[in-house]
C-alpha cells in the first residue's frame, strides 16, 4: 500500500477511536440518528465535502470530487439496538436501555477515518468518492420507512454523481483485529422476521379440558419449527429459524386466550427466502387447527441475501 497512505492512517488513528467512542456514548435507535448524523455532516463539511443530510431521514451523504470518471461509494451504518449497556468502560453508553451492540459506532467512525485520508489526497483520486452514512440499518419501527431501501428510493442511485460501484464492511468479533475477511458470492444470510399468535380459548388451570390450550399449542409449534429445519430442508441449504419472543398469560392458574411468538428467518437461498412464509403459515397452521385452535401470521421481508460482486470482491 502506498506509504503515505499508511503515514495518514497512523496519524489520525487516536481521532478514529474517540470518534467511535463518542458514537457509543451517545447511542440513537434506527429512523432517531439525530445526533449521530450532526457529528458527521459536520466533520464532512470541515473536510470540504458536498454534504447532503436528511437522507431517508437522518442519513448523510458526503461527495468527495475528485479528477476522472469513477463513482464509487462507501457506506457505513449508524443506529444502535434496545440493549442494556453492562460495559464498564470510560465510554459507556450515556442512555438507559440503548447501545452499539453490533459495531455500527466503529463503522461510522472507520469511514470518518477513511474520508479524512482520501480528502487529503483529493488531486490524487482517480474519479469521485461518494460517503454513504446509513440510518436505520436495525431496521425502522413498525409502521415507519428507513433504511437503505429508504435511501434508494429517495434516488441515492441515481442521484449526481451516479454511483458505479459501492464498497461497505461490517464489524466481526470472531475476527482479530487487523484482519479483514471476505467473501466471493453470498456473505450475509436473508434477515426476516415473523409473528404469529396462537389463538386457543381461555380456561381455568384445574380445568383445561374445557378450554383450547394456547402455550401447549405454542410448544409444539416451537418444535415443530426446529424440527423442519433439521429434517426437512438439505443441510446444505443454509436456513436458520431462530425465535426471540414467546409471550402469553398474565397468571399462573389461567390457561391464557393466545400466546406471541415472534422470530426471524436467515437464508443465504433467494428460493428458500421465497418459499418460507407460505411454509411457516401452513406448519403453524396444522399445528393449531389440529388442536382446536387457531392462529394469525405475518411475515416481514427486511433485507435480502448480500451477495459481494466476485470481480470487487477478488480486488
Amino acid at each position: 500500500m502506498n506509504q503515505s497512505i499508511l503515514d495518514r492512517v497512523a496519524s489520525i488513528e487516536p481521532s478514529v477511536i474517540e470518534t467511535r467512542r463518542d458514537f457509543y456514548r451517545y447511542p440513537e435507535l434506527s429512523n432517531r440518528e439525530e445526533r449521530t448524523a450532526a457529528v458527521i455532516a459536520k466533520r464532512l463539511e470541515q473536510l470540504g465535502m458536498e454534504v447532503r443530510t436528511g437522507v431517508a431521514l437522518h442519513g448523510v451523504i458526503g461527495i468527495l470530487r475528485g479528477p476522472g470518471d469513477r463513482v464509487i461509494a462507501a457506506r457505513s451504518n449508524m443506529d444502535a439496538l434496545p440493549v442494556d449497556d453492562v460495559l464498564k468502560v470510560p465510554y459507556r453508553s450515556t442512555v438507559d436501555g440503548v447501545k452499539h451492540a453490533c459495531g455500527h459506532d466503529a463503522e461510522a467512525a472507520i469511514l470518518l477515518g477513511v474520508a479524512e485520508v482520501l480528502a487529503g489526497m483529493r488531486d490524487e483520486l482517480a474519479g469521485t468518492i461518494v460517503f454513504v452514512f446509513q440510518p436505520a440499518e436495525e431496521g425502522p419501527p413498525e409502521g415507519e420507512e428507513g433504511g437503505a431501501a429508504l435511501m434508494i428510493k429517495e434516488g441515492l442511485l441515481d442521484d449526481d454523481p451516479e454511483i458505479q460501484e459501492i464498497l461497505a464492511l461490517h464489524m466481526m468479533p470472531t475476527l482479530d483485529v487487523g484482519t479483514i475477511g471476505y467473501s466471493v458470492g453470498p456473505v450475509l444470510a436473508s434477515n426476516d422476521n415473523f409473528d404469529a399468535r396462537i389463538i386457543g380459548q381461555q380456561t381455568h388451570a384445574a380445568f383445561p379440558h374445557t378450554g383450547v390450550d394456547s402455550i401447549l399449542m405454542s410448544s409444539y409449534v416451537v418444535q415443530e419449527l426446529q424440527f423442519m429445519v433439521a429434517r426437512d430442508f438439505d443441510a446444505v441449504d443454509s436456513l436458520v429459524v431462530s425465535l426471540g419472543v414467546i409471550r402469553g398469560g398474565n397468571r399462573w392458574n389461567i390457561i391464557p386466550e393466545e400466546v406471541l411468538i415472534e422470530g426471524t428467518v436467515r437464508t443465504l437461498s433467494p428460493d428458500i427466502r421465497r418459499e418460507i412464509p407460505s411454509i411457516l403459515d401452513e406448519r403453524i397452521g396444522s399445528i393449531v387447527s389440529a388442536r382446536g385452535g387457531r392462529h394469525e401470521f405475518r411475515y416481514h421481508h427486511v433485507n435480502p441475501v448480500t451477495v459481494n460482486h466476485p470481480r470487487l470482491a477478488r480486488a
